[in-house]
C-alpha cells in the first residue's frame, strides 16, 4: 500500500510538472501609447483619452509577444479609448465604422510554451447595443472559440469565456463591429510545455499502478 502511494505521488507530480504563469492584459489609464499607429514611435500619453497602443505593451520577455492589428484598416496597431465603453476603464478597438471594421490581438508564445485564453471582456460605446463576430484560432490552426451576438449597454461589461489553448498561438478576432465595440481585462496563461521523457514516466508510472491493481483484485 504504501508503495502505491509513492507510485502516485510521483505521477501526480509529472503531471503538474506543466507550471502555468497567470497575466491579465488590462488597457486601464497607465498604458504605453505611440504617436504612430504602426504601433511603433515615440511615446505619448494616453491621459488625453485616446492614442494608439504601443506593439510592445503586454509583451513579457522571454514568454509570450501580444500583437495587435486594424486588418480591415491596414493600420500596425489598434486605438485606445479611456472610458464611455459600458463602465470599462479603457478599452482597444479599431477605426473606421461599425460595419466594416475588424481588430485582432496575438499571443504568441515562444517555442516550448502554451499559451491558454480564458476571458475578456467586451464593451459597447456610448450607451448604444451593437452587434459583433468574435473568434478565437490557433495562430495557423482552427477556430477554437466563436461568438456572434449583442453587446448591450448598461453598467456591466460583457464578458467571454473562451478556455482554449494552443502551442502555437491564440489570436482574438472581432469584426462589424470592432469600431464600437472595445475590448478589455483579457486574461491569459503561459505554461511549459512538457518534455517527451516526462509523458514516458508518466504513463509508466500509470502501467505500473494499473498492475498492481490487477495482482490485488
Amino acid at each position: 500500500m504504501k508503495k502505491s502511494f509513492l507510485i502516485l505521488g510521483a505521477v501526480l507530480a509529472l503531471g503538474g510538472t506543466a507550471h502555468a504563469a497567470d497575466y491579465t492584459l488590462d488597457f486601464d489609464y497607465k498604458l504605453n501609447c505611440t504617436a504612430n499607429g504602426s504601433g511603433y514611435g515615440t511615446r505619448q500619453d494616453c491621459s488625453n483619452g485616446n492614442g494608439s497602443i504601443a506593439q510592445s505593451y503586454g509583451d513579457v520577455a522571454g514568454v509570450v509577444d501580444v500583437q495587435y492589428a486594424a486588418p480591415y484598416t491596414g493600420h500596425g496597431t489598434l486605438n485606445w479609448w479611456d472610458a464611455g465603453y459600458n463602465a470599462l476603464h479603457g478599452v482597444l478597438y479599431a477605426g473606421a465604422s461599425d460595419a466594416h471594421s475588424a481588430a485582432r490581438i496575438d499571443f504568441v508564445p515562444q517555442a516550448g510554451q502554451v499559451v491558454s485564453l480564458s476571458r475578456f471582456d467586451l464593451g459597447t460605446y456610448g450607451g448604444v447595443a451593437h452587434t459583433t463576430s468574435v473568434t478565437v484560432s490557433a495562430i495557423g490552426g482552427p477556430v477554437l472559440f466563436s461568438f456572434d451576438g449583442i453587446i448591450p449597454t448598461g453598467n456591466s461589461a460583457t464578458t467571454l469565456f473562451a478556455n482554449v489553448s494552443s502551442a502555437s498561438g491564440l489570436s482574438i478576432l472581432w469584426h462589424d463591429s470592432a469600431y464600437n465595440v472595445g475590448i478589455d481585462n483579457i486574461h491569459f496563461s503561459v505554461s511549459s510545455v512538457p518534455e517527451p521523457s516526462s509523458y514516458a514516466m508518466l504513463a509508466g508510472g500509470l502501467l505500473l499502478l494499473g498492475a498492481i491493481a490487477r495482482r490485488r483484485a
